[in-house]
């Protein structure tokens, strides 16, 4: 059974993990991340454990995201940042 959407990933577990990795967006690499984001995705057979959850902005990085593979939505964002693209994974 998933915890997603729960009491407990709200007030606990997401926390933990924005916590954990210092607040760094895993997708775009810019701080201000506010949820977590499922390294594999449930549909791949991803868990809610802490080591496949990284910090993310829910918008537009997490919802951007939805179930495509991390470098997809990575190459997007740095194909769209272009010359101004800073950071690295």
């Amino acid at each position: 059974m998933s915890i997603r959407g729960s009491r407990r990933w709200r007030n606990v577990i997401v926390p933990r993990i924005i916590r954990r990795d210092g607040g760094i967006c895993h997708i775009c690499g810019q701080p201000g991340a506010d949820t977590a984001d499922h390294i594999i995705t449930v549909a791949d057979g991803g868990t809610d454990d802490d080591d496949n959850l990284a910090a993310a902005h829910h918008v537009p990085c997490n919802v951007r995201r939805g179930g495509r593979p991390l470098d997809t939505i990575r190459a997007e964002l740095a194909h769209e940042a272009g010359a101004r693209a800073t950071w690295t994974w």
